[in-house]
């Protein structure tokens, strides 16, 4: 992505911005699900997401579109890289989910995604009737 996104207000995906948080996945499971942390930017042509994802392996990460929602999952895994015994740890090996609605004016069939350093990095275009234009004023003599 070569356009540097200035930060706005996201109109068209709803979301909640906060502090990472846990929740319950399913009522019949004791099963822990981690929120990512996202910002949000947007420009005259589309809508930019970052996710935090530190550690995440791309074969371990799935973003899915389903009707209105896109949905970011996936697991993170164990660190190995220090083969000693835990001492102290603020986060844990497990699931990860984010949602968010996609409003009528993003072009779905452009939406890409690129994963560097622990950074996703979404653009979803807005469709080519939605971007802003400049409206010519005819002179009569």
């Amino acid at each position: 992505m070569t356009e540097q996104p200035t930060a706005t207000e996201a109109s068209s995906v709803d979301t909640q911005v906060a502090e990472p948080k846990q929740q319950e996945c399913c009522p019949t499971r004791n099963v822990r699900v981690f929120e990512p942390a996202v910002n949000l930017f947007r420009t005259a042509d589309a809508l930019y997401l970052e996710a935090e994802l530190p550690g995440v392996d791309a074969a371990n990460l799935s973003v899915d579109l389903e009707r209105e929602t896109m949905i970011i999952s996936g697991t993170t895994q164990a660190s190995d890289r220090i083969p000693s015994e835990l001492s102290y740890a603020e986060w844990a090996p497990g699931r990860f989910r984010r949602s968010f609605k996609v409003g009528p004016q993003i072009d779905r069939e452009a939406i890409t995604a690129d994963m560097s350093n622990g950074l996703l990095k979404l653009k979803l275009p807005l469709r080519p009737e939605e971007k802003p234009r400049k409206i010519s004023i005819n002179i009569e003599n």
